[in-house]
């Protein structure tokens, strides 16, 4: 879909993982959420740093992410 990491402009090469970000609810299925981006590895790594779960812990803290 995307060649390029709408975060950091870098141009991801043939078989690089690529995260497409979606605008979605619970309520919506993947199917008929709205696109919103295309990202990078480190880029949904931070994005997702940064999100706060559902009992309000944060990912970057969490088990998700355990320090060594």
């Amino acid at each position: 879909m995307s060649d390029k990491c709408n975060l950091c402009k870098r141009e991801l090469e043939d078989g690089e993982v690529r995260f497409y970000i979606l605008s979605a609810t619970t309520e919506t299925y993947v199917e008929d959420a709205h696109f919103l981006m295309c990202v990078c590895l480190k880029c949904a790594l931070k994005i997702l740093r940064g999100i706060e779960i559902d009992d309000g812990e944060r990912l970057g803290k969490g088990k998700v992410f355990q320090e060594s």
